[in-house]
């Protein structure tokens, strides 16, 4: 169940979540040889469709400027998603692993040329609603990785102080 948000410059972001995923290891390697043109990212460390959507407008914004810190698109997706600056840990911690049973794709592409649709054959799992994602969301994983406190979330929602790093990183070091 493909979901589709709309971006600057005639841009869009296509979304699918899937679960009981048997084929994690072959999704990462396609992705790696560039078969798969997608993020492939952990759902675990997603809260909410919003903080993709910061993501994605960060990494276009990259992408069209031609100031890519990463070699790809859709690499630097996942690297937008990361509080930190080591490339190496944003694919680590937010993108999809071997023994991973759910999985989230994540395409940046212009208007009406989205190959999501054509992605879900490749995957052995089942498609299911975005809004099932907060299923799958690991709080506390978040919490930490992106270095939040209790003292931040009594003023501000946890999606605030993640959407706050990820929009300030290449200002403020956390």
């Amino acid at each position: 169940m493909v979901e589709v948000y709309h971006l600057p410059n005639d841009h869009d972001l296509s979304v699918n979540l899937f679960e009981n995923v048997s084929n994690s290891e072959e999704l990462k390697r396609m992705a790696i040889t560039g078969e798969i043109n997608a993020a492939l990212l952990t759902p675990s460390m997603v809260l909410d469709e919003f903080q993709l959507l910061i993501a994605a407008n960060k990494a276009l914004h990259n992408f069209i400027n031609q100031k890519l810190t990463t070699k790809t698109l859709h690499s630097e997706l996942l690297f937008c998603l990361s509080p930190t600056r080591s490339i190496s840990a944003a694919f680590q911690k937010f993108g999809l692993q071997n023994n991973d049973k759910e999985v989230l794709i994540v395409e940046i592409h212009p208007k009406d040329q989205g190959i999501l649709s054509e992605l879900q054959t490749k995957v052995s799992g089942k498609s299911i609603p975005l809004s099932s994602l907060k299923n799958y969301t690991d709080t506390d994983s978040i919490k930490k990785t992106y270095k939040i406190t209790d003292a931040e979330l009594k003023m501000g929602s946890l999606l605030d102080a993640v959407v706050t790093r990820i929009s300030t990183k290449d200002l403020v070091s956390f």
